[in-house]
Protein backbone atom coordinates (compact mmCIF):
# COMPACT_ATOMS: atom_id res chain seq x y z
CA UNK A 1 0.00 0.00 0.00
CA UNK A 2 1.41 3.35 -1.37
CA UNK A 3 0.86 6.21 1.61
CA UNK A 4 1.78 9.71 1.22
CA UNK A 5 3.11 11.55 4.35
CA UNK A 6 3.71 15.00 4.34
CA UNK A 7 6.23 16.05 7.75
CA UNK A 8 6.36 19.36 8.59
CA UNK A 9 8.83 21.19 11.09
CA UNK A 10 8.33 21.57 14.56
CA UNK A 11 5.87 24.59 15.45
CA UNK A 12 7.88 25.98 18.67
CA UNK A 13 7.18 29.18 20.38
CA UNK A 14 8.80 30.36 23.88
CA UNK A 15 6.18 31.21 26.47
CA UNK A 16 5.01 34.61 27.41
CA UNK A 17 5.69 35.05 30.79
CA UNK A 18 3.89 38.61 31.21
CA UNK A 19 0.97 37.11 29.79
CA UNK A 20 0.97 33.87 32.22
CA UNK A 21 1.27 36.84 34.89
CA UNK A 22 -1.30 38.85 33.81
CA UNK A 23 -3.66 35.80 33.40
CA UNK A 24 -2.67 34.91 37.24
CA UNK A 25 -3.51 38.64 38.77
CA UNK A 26 -6.84 38.55 36.46
CA UNK A 27 -7.58 34.81 38.48
CA UNK A 28 -6.52 36.22 41.81
CA UNK A 29 -8.83 39.23 41.49
CA UNK A 30 -11.67 36.94 40.41
CA UNK A 31 -11.43 34.96 43.32
CA UNK A 32 -11.43 37.27 45.85
CA UNK A 33 -13.90 39.52 44.31
CA UNK A 34 -16.01 36.34 44.67
CA UNK A 35 -14.57 35.53 47.74
CA UNK A 36 -13.85 38.50 49.97
CA UNK A 37 -16.15 41.36 50.55
CA UNK A 38 -13.06 43.46 49.74
CA UNK A 39 -14.20 46.82 47.83
CA UNK A 40 -12.90 47.10 44.21
CA UNK A 41 -10.57 49.25 45.12
CA UNK A 42 -8.59 47.37 48.08
CA UNK A 43 -9.02 44.27 45.43
CA UNK A 44 -6.69 46.29 42.71
CA UNK A 45 -4.73 47.55 45.08
CA UNK A 46 -3.70 44.27 46.80
CA UNK A 47 -2.34 42.98 43.32
CA UNK A 48 -0.79 45.64 41.89
CA UNK A 49 1.40 46.03 44.92
CA UNK A 50 2.71 42.53 44.71
CA UNK A 51 3.48 42.34 40.65
CA UNK A 52 6.60 44.10 38.24
CA UNK A 53 5.85 47.04 36.67
CA UNK A 54 6.40 44.74 33.47
CA UNK A 55 3.63 43.25 34.34
CA UNK A 56 1.23 46.28 35.12
CA UNK A 57 1.88 47.28 32.23
CA UNK A 58 0.64 44.51 30.24
CA UNK A 59 -2.71 44.66 31.85
CA UNK A 60 -6.08 45.66 31.09
CA UNK A 61 -6.82 49.47 31.95
CA UNK A 62 -8.05 50.01 35.58
CA UNK A 63 -11.20 50.41 34.33
CA UNK A 64 -11.86 47.60 32.56
CA UNK A 65 -10.64 45.50 35.66
CA UNK A 66 -12.87 46.98 37.81
CA UNK A 67 -15.75 46.45 35.28
CA UNK A 68 -13.97 42.64 35.73
CA UNK A 69 -14.37 42.27 39.24
CA UNK A 70 -17.91 44.23 39.34
CA UNK A 71 -19.06 41.63 36.79
CA UNK A 72 -17.56 38.34 38.77
CA UNK A 73 -19.32 39.89 42.02
CA UNK A 74 -22.54 39.96 40.18
CA UNK A 75 -22.20 36.40 38.63
CA UNK A 76 -21.43 34.59 41.92
CA UNK A 77 -24.35 36.76 43.56
CA UNK A 78 -26.60 35.41 40.54
CA UNK A 79 -25.38 32.27 41.06
CA UNK A 80 -25.98 31.81 44.74
CA UNK A 81 -28.89 33.32 44.21
CA UNK A 82 -29.97 30.81 41.77
CA UNK A 83 -28.67 27.72 44.27
CA UNK A 84 -30.41 29.38 47.25
CA UNK A 85 -33.85 28.95 45.60
CA UNK A 86 -33.02 25.74 44.45
CA UNK A 87 -32.44 24.41 47.38
CA UNK A 88 -35.75 26.16 48.79
CA UNK A 89 -37.73 24.56 45.53
CA UNK A 90 -36.21 21.32 46.58
CA UNK A 91 -37.25 21.17 50.20
CA UNK A 92 -41.06 22.25 48.75
CA UNK A 93 -40.57 19.17 47.18
CA UNK A 94 -40.18 16.90 49.92
CA UNK A 95 -42.40 18.42 52.33
CA UNK A 96 -44.89 18.10 49.83
CA UNK A 97 -43.97 14.14 49.27
CA UNK A 98 -43.66 14.06 52.69
CA UNK A 99 -47.48 15.47 53.55
CA UNK A 100 -48.38 12.75 50.52
CA UNK A 101 -46.82 10.39 52.84
CA UNK A 102 -48.42 11.05 55.73
CA UNK A 103 -51.67 11.40 53.96
CA UNK A 104 -51.54 7.82 52.89
CA UNK A 105 -50.90 6.64 55.72
CA UNK A 106 -53.46 8.01 57.58
CA UNK A 107 -55.74 6.96 54.92
CA UNK A 108 -54.96 3.30 54.68
CA UNK A 109 -55.81 3.15 58.48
Amino acid sequence: MNEIVKLTGEHLHSLDILAVNCLEVKDRMKRKARQTHDTTHHILRDELKIITGTTAAKLPKLDSMKRTIRRERQVNHLTEKLEEESEARAEIERNAANDRLEKYIMEEK
